[in-house]
């Protein structure tokens, strides 16, 4: 176990050296680290995909995430919607963990709450809190402002 341990460190040291060579990626990885639920990590992680992948808007991180629902009508039937699961299974895997956490968060227990009192079951409302993970994140690479928890659950204008 401690030498996995140190390995794990390593791997940490190896990544962190990594990222420090451009700063300004530096920089936006700190940015989407202050968003709670999203660690080290998830943001090295958010800030790799989204610096090799020009995405067009937050439906389009979404989709390559794959937590995007899929519809399964045929004429007058409405299907039970599912996860498309496209793109990366480490990356999903991330944010969803990054939604676990975020869901234990004072900031995002309520709308976790206000989820599960709906009716949804936890594994959905941890994916409603991944995907909203992933707009904030993306609106904060783009925009390049801070991450602002006053604004967590406010309608856009």
């Amino acid at each position: 176990m401690k030498s996995l341990n140190t390995l794990l460190a390593e791997l940490n040291n190896e990544l962190k050296r990594v990222i420090a060579h451009n700063d300004e990626l530096e920089n936006k990885r700190k940015q989407l680290q202050r968003i709670r639920g999203i660690g080290f990590i998830n943001s090295a992680a958010l800030t790799h995909r989204f610096d090799h992948t020009p995405f067009a808007n937050s439906d389009a991180v979404v989709a390559a995430y794959g937590l995007d629902p899929r519809p399964k009508d045929s004429g007058t039937h409405q299907g039970k919607r599912r996860l498309t699961k496209q793109g990366n299974a480490e990356d999903r895997r991330l944010i969803y963990l990054a939604g676990q956490a975020a869901a234990k968060t004072k900031l995002f227990k309520p709308i976790y709450r206000a989820l599960l009192a709906r009716g949804l079951a936890t594994t959905e409302a941890i994916v409603i809190l991944a995907r909203k993970l992933l707009r904030i994140a993306f609106a904060i690479w783009t925009s390049g402002q801070p991450f602002k928890p006053d604004m967590v659950g406010k309608k856009p204008c």
